[in-house]
């Protein structure tokens, strides 16, 4: 017996209880409620699934919103209207369609994408059959329409550039490694307050910890020479690629730059923009 019905005299009728709740579970569907978020407020409001178990799931929500049943077939009667459930039908097909854009899209390379212009994140918009990555902050990141073939064209188009000009990660110059003021500082620090033993042992280690983490925060020339031979290896691995590799843009990658020009840069992990 699907959920929202009941048998009375041999007769299957609505059950109160559960057909408002089916009714509720299509409408805020409708609102934007995703399976998750339905299957909590079920729990939440003690609406028993099955001999007061309250325990609902994403699954049994879907299944709910995919029977017919609840449009007055096969014996049932109405609960839902059947214009509703073609809407909801609908609904579930776009979000579906939306999922499976994102997993073409990891989300390790949409996170990585920012505007040019003022940094903020460039995300996908479609409305109807049109397709976008536009800026959150500035609406529009370019003057024509990016569409999913054109920033793929784009990345691919970039990865090769490196791929076959790996000198392009070279830093061009690199600064020496040197102690900060503030490192400097605390140097002396610990020397007189070990001289002078003024403070406990336990004080005199927490600056040393302090003054050894300050040191390490000014270690980027290292990084940097560390991390240009990591990306030469990547790159120099690969061959030219006919689509984009995204497995390589978020090992080799920090951010991705998308200009109003339409111009893509790379922001590698030893801080070269590409």
């Amino acid at each position: 017996m699907p959920f929202g019905y009941q048998i009375v005299d041999g007769v299957i009728v609505a059950h109160p209880k559960e057909g408002e709740a089916v009714q509720q579970i299509f409408s805020k569907y409708q609102q934007g409620y995703s399976y998750g978020q339905l299957a909590q407020w079920l729990a939440e409001g003690k609406v028993a699934y099955r001999d007061d178990d309250c325990g609902w799931n994403k699954n049994m929500v879907k299944r709910i919103l995919e029977r017919e049943e609840y449009c007055g077939i096969n014996g049932y009667s109405q609960l839902i209207d059947p214009l509703q459930w073609e809407a909801v039908q609908l609904l579930k097909e776009k979000k579906a369609s939306n999922r499976a854009v994102k997993t073409e899209w990891p989300k390790a390379f949409r996170a990585k994408l920012i505007c040019g212009h003022c940094g903020s994140h460039v995300y996908r918009e479609k409305i109807g059959a049109i397709v976008n990555w536009q800026c959150q902050s500035e609406w529009k990141t370019t003057k024509n329409y990016i569409t999913d073939d054109i920033l793929k064209e784009k990345l691919m188009a970039k990865q090769n550039q490196i791929i076959e000009h790996p000198a392009l990660l070279d830093i061009e110059k690199e600064q020496p490694f040197r102690l900060s003021l503030a490192v400097m500082q605390m140097n002396n620090e610990i020397l007189q307050e070990i001289k002078e033993r003024k403070k406990a042992d336990e004080e005199i280690a927490a600056l040393i910890y302090q003054a050894a983490a300050e040191r390490y925060q000014n270690c980027s020339a290292l990084d940097h020479t560390y991390n240009t031979k990591i990306l030469k290896n990547l790159y120099q691995q690969q061959t030219v690629l006919s689509e984009p590799d995204f497995e390589l843009i978020e090992h080799s990658v920090k951010k991705i730059v998308l200009n109003p020009d339409e111009i893509i840069q790379c922001l590698m992990i030893n801080d070269k923009l590409v």
